[in-house]
């Protein structure tokens, strides 16, 4: 509107002329909603301005008095303060009281004297005291009712619903001060502060509401995952410093550092056999902490494996799909041709999306309309990329969009052969696509056209029906399609007909020409951008250089992880050979060249599915992706530090050497997405790796290397104490020792170790970090208890331990259930059905009814229904595998029969005994006194008299030669 201010009518928004239109209409609206406006300020300054107050002015001025009460309301950030204050008060009260129970009872008596630990516990008392009063006056809380949500401030609602509540109680009970029983001497009873204890209790509710106050007050989304895991490291915590704390209770002079590892070999089930019981109550409370361990580390793995299992027992689990088509491939006879399609699907839907199949998402996970943007934002380059629709209008091109299928096609397939006429347009998402001729003279096919990622072909085909395919179309490499059908695009014309216009003038010789000039424009802005990417050097990320050069990448990564850390630990007084120089900075150059690919030539495919080779966007792409912080650091020379440092004694240069090159272990972060690289490189040369079989490869892997530089860091600490004692027998406090892998006066520099000792030094540091990490603990090799580096190391090494065998179950477990989903899902769908029917008291007639047909599904589709079992493929190929399991039959009641000009198919009267499928030529349809009102191609005829065994109800005759 021109003038947006006017005082006359300011509805602004309403657009258009509206306010100056001289339409008697639009007049009397501006007139009636002047009255009501003038109706309802003259109300508003009665009730607001009037002498006498009423209610609704009442009520205001409640509410204003109500807000000038202070408040602390839901959504402030008090809250989260709050909540983390009482998570670490809870956790002192926790640790605090058991410790010094413990210190009390070593000394024969449970008194302690004053100092600044009881002022902290004082402290937070009066914070607990504090947060009662608050939470019984000032904390606002919200409460849904009469369908909507209110904050509740009123000072006795706060107060009856926080004395009502449990919270109270435990509060109640906690801040009661038994521990001033006391006062009056000059000792202090730690057993009275056990109430304090109580508050335990309130730890998950704690947790909760931080994970809440997260969400409300800072926008800060947490997951239960994420909420059980602090949860577990709490009570885990909590569980080894109680008992932890008893145990160095009843043991008269040992160090708590020796308690906790105690407690942590106990709990976690490894059980050394170091440090045992010693009389009877030891060994009472060594039974009951065994016990709770037991529980303790079931409880544990369970969690954890809540946590990594991803086993999908349902319908879209992918191994259970694919038994399942392989089954009905099978049992239909469906060509060779199809099936290896219905496989290559599953495969490109297990790698390229992780066995998420698109049209599963878009119908069954997500709501319709944002299905839609989905689908619109998938499909927009390619369908905005044709200029076949380029004058359409908006609406209809956003319906294009919707309307497409996802297909897919291996390498070397015909999308388009010489026998079937195409019947849709194909958009490519993926891949590379040759059209093609036969040579007029040898008829060999000539490829006449490539197309990529966001080019289309076919569309002539919607707008006109083809006979034969004036081009064919082979696919290049793996290719994601995207197809529109011609009977969904003549559905769509139909609701929008200035495109219909639009569309069938396309063949017309201005508009052909005009296409055809936009098209030239479109293959040569096309051609540039090739010939752009010709001039420009750079790596494509599906070469078979990529697919390689990640192996070679994977396989330096491992030689650092393995060999870096084993000199520094077992290669003592040995020097810098030209072997070790050659094959270590043979490394460094493979992972400098790899930086510099990456950084500069290692192209990459943008959100529009379109290669990007300018050599800035690569290195932006590269900073994005948060990995050049670890390449540049591990490609840093840090070893010229050893021209100041040639030693640093017991290490000697190799040592030494090696110690200042651990950098590289830094590429150890990028080793998951290097295998999965591998992995897909393998599979896309051929090299399919079983899923199962590579997840146990992988495990063991993991283990291994952890296992590996566990042994290298627990046998160096021990070379230290060896070397820091030299000739000091009782000094030499270490497992080395102990084992006889080491000598009493070792030197600096000195002899070499002999590699026979070398490999007797490995095989035992191996041989305990196996044991540890698997909690086997047999105990013959265990860490010195007067060596408090592998005491301390030790207790580390228990709880990694305990998280990898966590997660190696974890893992089993997912594989072991993948193993027969289909089983699974039949045995649960059986067993509900027999549960309804006992339910309901079903005769035992039909319940043996409903036994067999699950048996007959069973035996014939794996117990899913034909209905269902088809959905677990594309649309496309849904059709496909129809016809081909329906093609036998079809062509034993088909018949192909050929009918001249002038002929007729039947009259009117006669019995509809035959059904009429016109392939080609055109049919005239007469009434009974032989007027055409209508001709007919491409369609059945006759279908109603033929299925409602009826008599035709007009004549068929066939308008020219016709099939």
């Amino acid at each position: 509107m021109s003038h947006p201010h006017n005082d006359e009518f300011a509805f602004a928004k309403l657009g258009g002329t509206f306010r100056h239109s001289h339409d008697d209409g639009c007049i009397e609206t501006i007139y009636e909603t002047k009255e009501s406006l003038k109706k309802i300020m003259s109300t508003a300054n009665t009730i607001l301005g009037g002498k006498s107050r009423s209610k609704l002015m009442d009520m205001m001025a409640e509410h204003e008095i109500v807000t000038k009460e202070f408040r602390i309301l839901p959504d402030s950030k008090v809250h989260v303060y709050w909540d983390v204050f009482s998570i670490a008060s809870i956790l002192y009260y926790s640790i605090d009281a058991p410790i010094r129970i413990a210190s009390s009872y070593r000394a024969s008596a449970l008194a302690s004297s004053y100092d600044y630990g009881f002022i902290v516990g004082y402290c937070i008392d009066a914070m607990f005291i504090v947060d009662m009063i608050l939470r019984a006056s000032v904390y606002a809380y919200s409460s849904y009712e009469h369908g909507r949500t209110i904050i509740v401030t009123n000072k006795s609602q706060i107060r009856q619903k926080y004395l009502s509540s449990g919270k109270f109680k435990i509060d109640l009970f906690a801040v009661v001060p038994f521990d001033l029983i006391a006062a009056g001497t000059s000792s202090y009873h730690s057993l009275f502060r056990l109430s304090k204890l109580i508050r335990v209790s309130q730890i998950p509710q704690a947790a909760s509401n931080l994970q809440n106050h997260l969400d409300a007050c800072l926008h800060i989304k947490t997951t239960e995952t994420q909420r059980s895991v602090l949860l577990m490291l709490m009570y885990s915590l909590l569980l080894i410093v109680w008992s932890s704390a008893g145990w160095n209770a009843l043991r008269q002079g040992e160090s708590g550092v020796i308690s906790v590892y105690w407690a942590l070999t106990t709990l976690s089930t490894v059980g050394y056999g170091d440090v045992t019981p010693e009389d009877f109550v030891e060994t009472v409370y060594a039974l009951i902490v065994g016990a709770v361990g037991a529980v303790f580390t079931a409880a544990v793995v369970a969690n954890v494996t809540s946590f990594f299992h991803d086993a999908e027992l349902s319908e879209h689990n992918y191994e259970h799909q694919m038994n399942c088509i392989k089954r009905y491939v099978e049992r239909h006879k469906i060509s060779h041709d199809s099936s290896q399609r219905v496989l290559e699907y599953f495969d490109y839907v297990e790698q390229e999306q992780d066995g998420l199949s698109e049209s599963v998402i878009l119908r069954e996970a997500i709501p319709d309309h944002l299905a839609s943007n989905a689908l619109i934002h998938i499909t927009q380059p390619m369908v905005e990329a044709c200029d076949f629709f380029a004058d359409c209008e908006i609406g209809f091109i956003r319906k294009i969009m919707t309307s497409l299928e996802q297909v897919f096609f291996g390498a070397q397939c015909m999308v388009m052969n010489k026998h079937v006429p195409s019947n849709s347009m194909y958009f490519i998402k993926k891949g590379l696509v040759h059209l093609m001729k036969a040579d007029e003279e040898d008829e060999s096919l000539k490829v006449i056209r490539k197309l990529d990622a966001n080019d289309c072909f076919a569309e002539g085909c919607l707008v006109e029906y083809w006979e034969k395919n004036p081009f064919l179309a082979q696919t290049a490499s793996e290719c994601e399609l995207w197809t529109l059908k011609r009977s969904v695009f003549q559905q769509i014309l139909v609701e929008f007909p200035r495109s219909r216009t639009l569309l069938k003038q396309v063949n017309t010789k201005q508009n052909d020409e005009q296409y055809r000039r936009r098209a030239s424009v479109h293959d040569a802005m096309k051609a540039a951008e090739k010939a752009k990417r010709n001039a420009t050097r750079y790596i494509h990320p599906h070469s078979l250089f990529i697919q390689g050069w990640f192996g070679v990448i994977l396989g330096v990564t491992l030689y650092s992880m393995i060999v870096l850390p084993f000199r520094v630990a077992f290669l003592e007084n040995y020097e810098i050979s030209p072997a070790w120089v050659f094959f270590d900075y043979f490394g460094d150059c493979i992972f400098l060249v790899d930086f510099l690919f990456r950084a500069s030539f290692e192209a990459f495919f943008d959100e529009n599915n379109n290669l990007v080779v300018d050599h800035k966007a690569i290195w932006q792409h590269f900073v994005k992706s948060g990995k050049v912080k670890w390449h540049i650091l591990s490609i840093m020379p840090l070893e010229v530090l050893t021209l100041a440092f040639p030693t640093l004694c017991p290490l000697w240069r190799l040592q030494t050497w090696s110690l200042f090159r651990l950098n590289k272990l830094l590429r150890v972060i990028e080793m998951p997405s290097l295998i999965r690289s591998v992995e897909s490189s393998l599979a896309k040369v051929g090299v399919k790796v079983p899923k199962n079989p590579l997840k146990v490869v992988k495990l063991l892997l993991v283990i291994l290397l952890l296992a590996h530089i566990n042994a290298c860091v627990f046998f160096a600490i021990a070379n230290f104490n060896q070397h820091a004692n030299s000739g000091d027998l009782n000094a030499q406090h270490n497992w080395a020792n102990a084992e006889g892998l080491v000598g009493s006066s070792p030197t600096c520099p000195g002899e070499a170790v002999p590699l026979e000792m070398v490999g007797q030094q490995y095989t035992a540091g191996l041989y305990w970090a196996m044991a540890t990490i698997s909690t086997a603990g047999y105990g013959d090799i265990t860490a010195d208890l007067n060596s408090l580096p592998e005491i301390l190391y030790s207790t580390l090494i228990l709880i990694v331990g305990m998280l990898v065998y966590t997660l190696v179950i974890a893992s089993l477990e997912d594989i072991v259930a993948q193993l027969d989903v289909t089983s699974s899902l039949y045995k649960i769908k059986t067993d509900r059905a027999n549960t309804y029917a006992q339910i309901q008291c079903l005769p035992e007639s039909l319940k043996g009814k409903i036994g067999a047909y699950n048996d007959q599904l069973w035996r014939s589709h794996l117990g899913v229904k034909g209905d269902k079992l088809l959905k677990y493929v594309s649309p496309a190929l849904k059709s496909e595998l129809i016809v081909d399991a329906t093609m036998p039959y079809l062509e034993k009641c088909l018949e192909l029969e050929i009918y001249l000009s002038d002929d007729y198919l039947f009259r009117e009267g006669e019995r509809g005994d035959a059904l009429h499928i016109l392939v080609s030529g055109s049919v005239d349809l007469l009434t009974s006194q032989g007027v055409k009102f209508k001709t007919v191609s491409y369609c059945t005829l006759g279908e109603t008299s033929f299925f409602l065994f009826e008599p035709q109800i007009c004549s068929a005759k066939a308008a020219d030669s016709c099939e």
